[in-house]
């Protein structure tokens, strides 16, 4: 959705910022992308990252009922993480000198991915400051905000 707002408030209750339509198409445009890098992954994405890096990682012998369980495990904690995170985090707990010999726990993976995913959902939030946008919520806690109201909070 295109928004044409007129002119925007900065968090510290100061004079609106006049912007211009170039700002606005640059912030539509950046939404556009900032959407798209964002989708979160497929349940398929997931399985193939993950079992990909329990290759390479130590697994004590499971049923193959009790992998499959823990494959869906990880599908449903890493569901609304985009792919890209999800892989570069796989390939990042491979990579670590200190030795892997053990599949890391869903938990470390978010952990790996947590910096980039903050930031992220950091630019997504001003962008919508900068389109007047309201309608994006996120949790925290057992508490649903807005991201604007979250962005208003920061300092």
């Amino acid at each position: 959705m295109e928004f044409t707002a007129t002119s925007v408030s900065n968090h510290h209750g100061m004079k609106p910022i006049p912007k211009s339509t170039k700002l606005i198409a640059d912030a539509n445009q950046a939404d556009r992308v900032l959407a798209s890098v964002m989708q979160p992954a497929t349940r398929s994405d997931i399985a193939v990252a993950v079992k990909k890096l329990s290759l390479h990682c130590g697994m004590q012998a499971k049923a193959a009922n009790e992998v499959e369980s823990m494959f869906m495990d990880y599908c449903n904690d890493l569901a609304e993480y985009p792919k890209s995170l999800i892989d570069g985090a796989c390939e990042s707990y491979r990579r670590q000198p200190e030795g892997n010999n053990f599949m890391p726990s869903s938990g470390k993976l978010i952990s790996l991915m947590a910096s980039k995913y903050g930031k992220m959902k950091f630019l997504r939030g001003r962008i919508d400051k900068i389109l007047g946008k309201s309608t994006r919520t996120e949790t925290r806690g057992n508490k649903t905000v807005s991201l604007m109201d979250a962005l208003d909070n920061l300092n």
